[in-house]
């Protein structure tokens, strides 16, 4: 009897998941359907632009959030990427509703097939659009990504702006235990490391990653105002360059890319 009343438990748990993914995956794609209306309406209309790209932004959220609850792993990296190219929108321009379009198909694309898909999220980030800032129309991106790992504030924004100038893809994550997630799912070209960071240093997420085989030969960098011989830095493995912060940023983002053979 026991035995039963665990099963019936487990059968009704598993049921109410069930019914809340389903509710979840629908209301995902409502959303969408009328933000879409909305872009039809405001194209051209540089005043009306704000309002869509909140109401985007709130979308990105609700998505990254549920995705992780329900264990959706490439919603969630889709949404994410959707809040981190939002982030960069200064003033809003034409290019960037025709980006968030892209990034709404393929949202829909999740949504339809139950918040999964058949590719690996390293061929889905690199088929969303970059980061864009500023109106950049002939600006040339390579397929270059690059994920920055950095605490949010002004200094971040700034190296995510220098990386996009730069012409690479950038996306960022605020904490250790989420790069390390992002590294091995979406298979970036280079990470570049903050030195400081809360609850892991820069030099251990660096250290850790060199020693784990699944990315021991991923490309990365460590960005700090120290020199290599710095006391903080002696457990830095030797494979990985250092970037410094300031007028040298481009010359030594530049240089790593060359010691990891990446360029």
């Amino acid at each position: 009897m026991t035995e039963v009343k665990e099963r019936t438990a487990k059968s009704i748990a598993a049921d109410g998941m069930a019914a809340h993914k389903s509710e979840f995956l629908a209301d995902g794609l409502d959303e969408i359907t009328a933000i879409v209306r909305e872009i039809g309406k405001v194209h051209g209309e540089q005043r009306s632009m704000r309002p869509v790209l909140e109401r985007v932004h709130r979308l990105s959220l609700d998505l990254k959030g549920g995705a992780g609850s329900l264990n959706l792993s490439l919603l969630g990296i889709a949404a994410h990427r959707l809040e981190d190219y939002l982030e960069a929108v200064d003033e809003p321009y034409e290019r960037h509703l025709n980006d968030i379009e892209i990034y709404l198909d393929v949202l829909t694309e999740l949504l339809d097939n139950g918040g999964v898909g058949g590719e690996s999220a390293a061929h889905l980030v690199r088929r969303l659009p970059p980061r864009r800032g500023f109106d950049a129309e002939d600006m040339a991106v390579c397929e270059i990504e690059v994920l920055l790992v950095m605490d949010r504030g002004v200094v971040r924004r700034m190296i995510e702006r220098e990386i996009s100038e730069c012409g690479y893809r950038v996306t960022s994550v605020s904490t250790p235990f989420h790069a390390l997630e992002m590294i091995v799912r979406t298979q970036p070209d280079l990470v570049i490391i903050s030195a400081v960071l809360a609850d892991l240093s820069g030099v251990d997420l660096a250290a850790g990653l060199k020693a784990m085989p699944q990315t021991r030969n991923t490309g990365m960098a460590l960005i700090t105002s120290y020199a290599r011989e710095h006391d903080s830095l002696k457990y830095l493995p030797s494979a990985v360059p250092i970037i410094r912060k300031g007028a040298s940023f481009a010359d030594d983002l530049t240089s790593a890319l060359n010691d990891q053979f990446i360029i």
